[in-house]
């Protein structure tokens, strides 16, 4: 994690699926290389580059997870403060790219502009290092993780 002056994370249009996203690029790197890029930028339909400082990393054998503090004042009641991790895994050959909710997450909040952005991002990032864009990634907000 970058402990340089932080990044607020603020931004009325990020929704779960922009920190979601953003977390999954950060994870999805890292399961790669072994290095979590902090801040990590994502690029949205709209040409915007939100910036994103990684509040968690986690890196185990066959996983790797980031979570990123949601700071947004018109968050619902309940989220904000609260840590959007995305853990990504590696699937078997020729599955592709699938979605999984999980704790604290509501599948509609992995709406098909979240999936669609982070298809394009992961598959990017596999592309560049000439692997195939098999991975299921857990998208989750737990609610004991927030932040003081």
């Amino acid at each position: 994690m970058n402990d340089e002056s932080p990044l607020e994370n603020k931004s009325p249009e990020n929704t779960i699926g922009t920190y979601a996203a953003a977390a999954a690029k950060a994870a999805l790197s890292a399961l790669i290389t072994g290095e979590f890029p902090d801040p990590v930028g994502i690029i949205l339909p709209d040409g915007e580059v939100p910036w994103f400082q990684l509040a968690y990393e986690g890196l185990g054998e066959g996983y790797a997870m980031a979570g990123i503090v949601r700071h947004d004042e018109d968050a619902p009641q309940g989220e904000e403060g609260r840590t959007v991790i995305s853990t990504v895994f590696p699937a078997p050959p020729g599955s592709g790219i699938a979605f999984e909710a999980g704790e604290g997450i509501d599948e509609t909040a992995l709406d098909p502009l979240f999936r669609r952005l982070t298809m394009e991002i992961c598959e990017q990032i596999c592309a560049e290092y000439d692997l195939p864009a098999d991975l299921v990634i857990t998208v989750s907000m737990p609610k004991n993780e927030t932040a003081h």
